[in-house]
């Protein structure tokens, strides 16, 4: 099973498009950020409908500040070539799970 981390580089979010149709209010606290900066995203895959385009679909919350806080979550789904630019990057992001798993319990048999 693969998996995503739970924090990205703010710089991916820029380049992946996330805040393009989300108000300024909610993105003008994290969008001028340094974008060695990280971004809590919860990331799931869609099954491909087709053979050459991925789905993705990512989940955060942002927060405006007035007189109250207000978080609102936000998902966005992105459609991409499974040979482009932004496919690489969610390839390189990923991480197996299982292997992991089956890393950490290898060595802790040999104590």
């Amino acid at each position: 099973m693969s998996s995503y981390p739970l924090y990205i580089p703010l710089k991916y979010a820029k380049m992946f498009e996330f805040f393009d149709d989300i108000p300024y209010k909610y993105v003008k606290s994290i969008i001028n950020k340094d974008n060695d900066s990280y971004f809590e995203v919860d990331i799931k895959d869609f099954p491909c409908e087709k053979i050459h385009l991925c789905k993705t679909q990512f989940t955060f919350t942002l927060e405006i500040r007035e007189n109250v806080v207000i978080n609102k979550e936000f998902n966005i789904i992105k459609e991409y070539h499974r040979s482009s630019h932004m496919a690489d990057v969610m390839m390189n992001m990923r991480y197996d799970t299982d292997e992991e798993t089956i890393e950490h319990s290898e060595s802790s048999g040999d104590e």
